[in-house]
Formats: structure tokens, sequence, C-alpha cells
């Protein structure tokens, strides 16, 4: 850290905000704005403000947009509340740089109400954004505005609409890719890339910047320009292409080494990768320091922390042994060893990361990415080949700008296809991820300091050249392996019954000191997307990857339609969690809606059994009574004729009831005196 103060001034910055976090300070999370001006917006949501249009953009619903350097006017009054993000009850554009005041109900941005969901407040935070305002009417609007904002919005607009016609179905890809867009990209893509491991492909990452930036510098350097020359209007390129895809970390980080490396080259100094690596994080955490916290940021510094730290001692005991089985320098098998050491590396120093966020890991990564990684920038050459000579072209002659675009984005659509495959085949085998769960603090400190002994091991040398440490190797391996499972360790023997918050419906999960899971119901009518968005990020979050039993007390939406949706992303291979059987209460008529169910069931390989009044469901010391429904109950009245169920536990007993009414509870009420 000596020779890297950069490096070292990044760290102490990390542990101060992490310090000041503790202390109660609201510089990474929680609201900074004053405590009088957050009592007065929860005393009357209905308020006026004002400020600049930063960006605007169309949802399904209306329109959305940011407002930078927002004030509530009370009595011609302003009173600062940083950012805001609007939502329009009108389908009105605002250009970018336009002042607008708004009116209408601002709400805090909403925190996570289970573990494991995605956390907005964190998000928006690093934005500045603690505020939304809803249903919101423009009052007055001023009719100049940002002309150089304004040019980049356009842009953007006007290189996504080329993407349309020139990659038809791939255009969300090449928009996430290329223009930081990921609006457009397909759900389950995204999901099936996530679970096979090459979900970074569809991010503005250091590679693509790497493609624009280095590709533009030697165009300008074979045309007879100087270094110093070439690389300056690099830097102002990639400055404009980072402010046109929106400022995302990862584009920012790739952007800020890209300049350290340029001004490295025009002075003539050495490119240090970790001391640009400290500089961008610094920048990045003075700006924001909620990004300490940030999924993107923690992941894209640990991904080149891998390449940086880790990568060089696995690339050098890779050579080592290849040398030692006589594999020959240029080999094609070298190559491949070369790719893998650098996969593993990023994998090693991202497990904690993405343990804490997700929860899960995909094993199979490793493997796909010895494809993707030499590929990907090909995909995203052919999409800049395209855009550029092909959205010029397509101003002057739009007929002749779509057919070049469509023949030189076409590389990089095939190989999406070729992606596409093969994470359909990767998600169908067994085993494809490890849900590891949510570690605590000191499990990753843990893993990080067996990471730290594995390296040291491995970069350790032999005294005797002539032979391999062989014993130095074991022992490295068995130091990491000790880690893994130390932050993948889950032991708890008590009984937990855990009520998660999911609006107008039921889900309720149980596990036994057995370590066995039953999930009660899991639906919800205000939700949207409940599988996906609240009960798969919980269950990941605690390690859980199979569920025993899940028991639904009746066919209303509020308490089946999350397990119905896990039920169909695991037949289509998009959920790595196994649900073994379904209890389903025994109606001599069976809803119309149950035959949904058990379609769903059959395909995601989940039995199915009925269960009615007397039927005993037993897993070790815990057992579950069926109180209702029950026999001969035909489910007309769902509500009143649902599942009852009764958990003992030793002395312990806790009652689920459904949506039964005072009828049914009256008649109940004799049996559990």
């Amino acid at each position: 850290m000596i020779k890297r103060p950069l490096c070292a001034a990044c760290l102490i910055l990390m542990a101060a905000l992490c310090l000041l976090d503790l202390a109660g300070l609201p510089l990474v999370r929680g609201n900074p704005l004053p405590q009088a001006v957050q009592s007065q917006i929860a005393a009357d949501p209905q308020q006026t403000v004002q400020g600049e249009s930063l960006r605007c953009t169309r949802t399904e619903n209306g329109t959305s947009l940011i407002v930078r350097n927002a004030s509530l006017i009370i009595r011609s009054k302003k009173i600062p509340i940083r950012n805001l993000r609007v939502f329009l009850s009108g389908t009105e554009t605002v250009p970018a740089g336009a002042f607008v005041l708004l009116s209408g109900t601002l709400e805090r941005v909403p925190e996570i109400s289970n573990p494991g969901e995605f956390d907005s407040r964190q998000y928006y935070a690093c934005e500045h954004i603690y505020y939304y305002l809803n249903k919101a009417v423009i009052l007055k609007q001023t009719s100049s505005h940002s002309g150089f904002r304004e040019f980049f919005c356009r842009l953007r607009e006007d290189c996504a609409a080329f993407f349309e016609t020139a990659a038809g179905t791939d255009a969300g890809v090449f928009n996430a890719i290329l223009l930081g867009d990921r609006s457009g990209l397909d759900a389950e893509l995204k999901m099936r890339f996530q679970m096979a491991g090459i979900i970074h492909i569809l991010a503005i990452s250091g590679m693509h910047i790497g493609i624009l930036g280095m590709g533009l510098y030697r165009l300008l350097h074979r045309a007879g320009f100087g270094v110093p020359f070439s690389y300056l209007i690099c830097m102002v390129v990639m400055l404009f292409y980072g402010f046109m895809t929106g400022e995302s970390v990862s584009a920012i980080r790739a952007l800020c080494m890209f300049i350290v490396a340029g001004g490295a080259r025009i002075t003539g100094r050495v490119y240090d990768l970790l001391t640009a690596l400290g500089l961008s994080a610094i920048l990045i955490l003075m700006e924001s320091p909620a990004y300490l916290y940030s999924s993107s940021f923690l992941l894209s510094f640990a991904a080149v922390l891998g390449i940086g730290v880790a990568g060089p001692v696995l690339l050098h005991e890779t050579d080592r042994l290849l040398e030692h089985a006589g594999c020959k320098k240029g080999s094609r098998i070298r190559e491949i060893c070369h790719l893998l050491a650098g996969s593993l590396a990023v994998q090693l120093t991202t497990l904690p990361v993405m343990l804490w966020f997700y929860g899960e890991i995909s094993l199979c990564g490793l493997w796909l990415n010895l494809i993707v990684l030499p590929t990907a920038g090909i995909a995203a050459a052919s999409g800049i080949a395209a855009l550029l000579p092909g959205g010029a072209l397509s101003v002057y002659c739009p007929a002749a700008g779509r057919l070049l675009g469509r023949l030189l984005i076409a590389p990089g659509r095939v190989l999406l296809r070729v992606y596409d495959t093969m994470s359909r085949f990767a998600v169908a085998l067994p085993g494809v991820s490890w849900i590891g769960g949510r570690p605590k603090v000191w499990q990753m400190a843990v893993y990080l300091a067996c990471l730290t002994g594995f390296l040291l091991l491995l970069k350790k040398k032999s005294d005797d050249r002539r032979k391999e440490p062989v014993a130095v190797r074991v022992a490295a391996a068995l130091i990491l392996t000790a880690g893994i499972v130390v932050m993948g360790f889950h032991g708890d023997s008590r009984l937990q019954i855990t009520c998660l918050d999911v609006g107008q419906g039921d889900g309720i999960v149980i596990r036994t000191p057995a370590g066995k899971t039953y999930l009660i119901d899991g639906g919800s009518t205000n939700k949207k997307e409940l599988g996906r968005y609240q009960l798969m990020p919980y269950l990941k979050c605690q390690g859980i990857s199979c569920i025993d039993g899940v028991l639904l007390s009746h066919s209303d939406e509020d308490h089946i339609n999350g397990v119905m949706e896990m039920l169909s992303l695991r037949s289509r291979g998009l959920c790595s969690i196994k649900i073994r059987r379904l209890y389903l209460p025994d109606w001599t008529e069976k809803d119309r809606i149950w035959a949904d169910v058990l379609e769903l069931a059959d395909a995601a390989g989940t039995a199915v059994s009925y269960v009615r009044k007397g039927d005993r469901i037993i897993s070790g010391g815990l057992a579950f009574d069926v109180l209702a429904p029950l026999r001969g109950s035909r489910g007309e009245n769902v509500n009143e004729e649902g599942m009852v169920l009764e958990l003992v536990y030793h002395s312990f007993k806790a009652l689920f009831t459904g949506d039964i009414g005072e009828e049914t509870e009256e008649t109940l009420l004799p049996e559990l005196e």
C-alpha cells in the first residue's frame, strides 16, 4: 500500500464511511434531509416542487421524470430536497434542462419489507433521490432547456430506434450493451443469463469502453495524429459516451480508468490498474457515498480486483502447472486454461458480494465464460459497426441504412443466439447454481482472510525449483474451501416461522429444526410477480434451495399466484428452488384453477397430495394437523372450506386458518380447547 497511496486512501475512505454509517449519520443510507423537512412532508404529502428536468422516459403507466436540484415550495419559501423521481399522470414529455413546477403526492422511496428484496431506497440514494412525486401534474414549464443534454437524450433515442429496425427482437440486448438501457430486455432472457452466470454481458463495462476507446485511438493514431492528441480526443468522446448512456457506476469506473490509462500514456508514466481503480472509487464515493452499499459498485470493483490481484497469481500458477505437464506456450490448451484462471479469479473476488445481494452463485458460468468472454467483444463491436455507418446512412437513405445495419449487426445477433442456446442448455442441467444464502459480516471476513491466505500461499515459491510444491497447493486449496464452507454455513436448530410482507395476501415460511422448509400459501393481489420479487429472493437469502412442502389453503389468487409463478419458472428452468410436494384441500369438486396448478406442478416435477380433517403431515419432531376441510367438502365456498392447519412442536402450537370466517371458526373451537 505504500507504493499505492491512492489505494490506501480509498480503503481509508471506505472505512470512514462505514464508521459514519454505524454512528448513525445518513451519508451512506437513510434520509440526509433535515428532520423538519421530513416532518413537513410526512404531515402534508401533497406538495408543490420545482427543479430542473434531467431525463424523461416513457413508461407503461405514463411518463417518468428525473428532476435535479428540486425544492419544496412552501409559502413562497424554497426548501432543497436534492433530486426527485416524478411520475406524471399524463403523457407529457419534458426536454432535458427545462425548469418545471409540479404538484403531486410526495412519498418516501419505499424500503424493503422482506429480506433479500431489491433495495429501491439504497439504489435511488446513489442518485441523491429520496422521494417520489406520484400523480404529478405540471403547473409551469420553461420553454428554454439545455440543448447539450437534450441533444444526447435525442441521440440515445435515435440509436435505440435504429436498433429496433436493425436488430429486430435483439434490439433490447443491444440497447442494454451499448446504450445502458435495460428497460427493453426480455425478462426471461435476463433471468436465464443470470442463472447461467453470463448476465455481465448485458451491461456497459470496461470491455465496451475499451472497444470504443482503443478502437478510436488506433484509428486516429494510424491517421497520423500523435499519441497525446489521439488520447485527448478519445477521452472527450468517451466522456460524452458515458454521459449519453446514463452514467452507470460501471461505465463511470471504466471511464475513469480509461482516462488514467490515457494520461499515463501521454505523460510517459506506467499505468497501474489498482491505482486507477482506487482513484475511480474515491471519485465515485466522494460524489455519492451511498454507492458504498450498491451492488453494481461492489460487483464492478470486486471484478476488477479479481483481474488485478487474484488473476496474476492464478495465471502464474496455471503456467507453472502447464509447464510441468509439458504443455507448449501458445497452445490452445494454454489459452483455455488462462481463460479459466481469469474467470475463476473474478468468481472468487465477487463471491461474497453475489451471495450478499442475491444469495445464489452460478456454477456453470465458469465454463460458459470460456466462450462468452473471448467473443462478447465481437457482439459489442458488431453493434457499434452497425450503428455508426448504418445510423449515419439512414439519415440520408433510410432503406440503405437499415440494410447496412442489418448486415453489420448480424454477427452479433448470431453470437446472442449462441449465448441463449448455451444458457438454455445450462439451466436445464441439475446443480446449475449454488444457493448459499446471505452470509453474515463475520463470515465474509473469514472468507476474505482465507482467500488472502490462498493467494499468498500460491504466490510462495518452493526453494527447490525442480520440485512442484504440492503440499503448498493442497494447503491453499483446503484454506479456500474452508472459507467457502464457512460463508455458506447457516446452521440453526430453532423452529422459525416467518410471515412475509406480501401486501394483500398470505405467505408464511416455516423452517423446522431438522432443516425442512414449508410454505403456507404464497399469493398477493397488489404485488406483481410475487414469486420472482418477494418469495424467491427471501428463500435464496436464507439459503433455501428446496421447499419440502407448499400447503395451499384455498384457490383464491391472493394465496396461490406466487406459488404458481414459481412453478412456472421452475418448469422453464428459470427458478433454481425446487418444490417437492404440494398439499391441496381435498374437495369433491375441484376448482377450475386447480387444473392449472396441477399442470404447472407436473411440468415442474412437483408431487401433489390432497388432505382433509384428521390427516397429519409429520416432519421430524414437528407435525401439521389438518383441521379442515371436512370430509365431503365440495369446495363451493373456498374460504369457508379452505385448509386449516395446527402446527405442533413439543409444547408449542400455532394455528393457520387461511380465510375462514366466523361460522367455521365456531365449528373448530371445541377441537382447540
